[in-house]
This record gives C-alpha cells, sequence and structure tokens, in this order.
C-alpha cells in the first residue's frame, strides 16, 4: 500500500482534498485506508472526507452487492449518487436484482448472480461525491468479530528444590 501511496503523492504533489472511500469493506482494510488517509490529510494541511464506497460507480441508478461473510452478502441500490436504503444483508438466493439495472460487485465474483460486474468503485466518482460527507468513519455492515483465544493450560514455575 505504502508505495502506491509515494507514487500517487509524488504525482500530485501537494494536495488541497483527501477522500477516502469508508467502504463496506473488511475492518482492518478500512482502519488502515482511513488512516494512510487521515496522516496524508495531515501531512499536507488538506481537508479529509471519507464517501462510503457504495457510491464509486458513475451510472445514475445501479446496485451494489458483495460477500459479506458467514452466509451472507450484502445488497444496496443506489439512485443519482445516493443510497436508496441501508445496505441489507442476505443470503445469496435471496437477492433479487431489477432487470436492467447494473449490478456492481467491488470483490471477486459472486456465484449466482452472473449479471453482476466484478469492478472497484472508482476513486474519481468517489471524489465528486464530496458533498454530501465529511467523516471519514468506516462503515461497516456488521459489528466486529472478536474470537476468544483458547484456554490455554496454567503455567506453573518449577519450584526450587522440588524435581
Amino acid at each position: 500500500m505504502f508505495p502506491a501511496l509515494e507514487e500517487a503523492v509524488a504525482r500530485i504533489g501537494r494536495a488541497g482534498l483527501v477522500v477516502v472511500g469508508t467502504g463496506p469493506g473488511g475492518y482492518n482494510g478500512l482502519r488502515m485506508s482511513v488512516a494512510a488517509a487521515w496522516g496524508i490529510a495531515t501531512a499536507h494541511g488538506a481537508r479529509l472526507v471519507g464517501v462510503p464506497s457504495l457510491l464509486g460507480y458513475e451510472a445514475p441508478e445501479y446496485f451494489v452487492t458483495g460477500d459479506a461473510r458467514g452466509g451472507q452478502w450484502f445488497l444496496a441500490r443506489i439512485s443519482q449518487g445516493r443510497l436508496v436504503e441501508a445496505p441489507a444483508l442476505m443470503k445469496p438466493e435471496e437477492i433479487h436484482i431489477e432487470p436492467g439495472i447494473p449490478v456492481f460487485c467491488p470483490g471477486g465474483r459472486l456465484d449466482g448472480l452472473p449479471q453482476a460486474l466484478q469492478k472497484p468503485p472508482s476513486a474519481i466518482v468517489l471524489a465528486m461525491r464530496t458533498d454530501s460527507f465529511a467523516s471519514p468513519s468506516p462503515f461497516y455492515l456488521k459489528p466486529p468479530h472478536i474470537t476468544k483465544p483458547a484456554k490455554r493450560p496454567t503455567f506453573h514455575p518449577p519450584q526450587p528444590g522440588k524435581n
């Protein structure tokens, strides 16, 4: 990530605005992206804006879908650059797309939805949507999942004079 950021900063010079896609996406990836954008904005004295990555496609109306893990997909409908409603979580077989409306998938190809175009959101399109957003807070579909560590045996140090 850092070589790509160094190249981008070298190419554009001093930034007055830094735009970061806020998701949805993986917990660590979103936090790292927002932190990197914050660092660049701070170093340049630039304004920082976070825009949901779902809005990064150039079409008047479209759907965005993707793997939300745990046997679920998310589905969001966008019209005129705005979320029609919050993304819904559902099983793949529950997804129904209206014919004629484009479907974008930012991650890997989704089995069962062949009409979805595998395409990442456009940074240029996200930059055109900054008028409605400010906070670069990550946009999560689910609360963080924390795995508890397995119970480990208790360590008892050897006692002096005992074998």
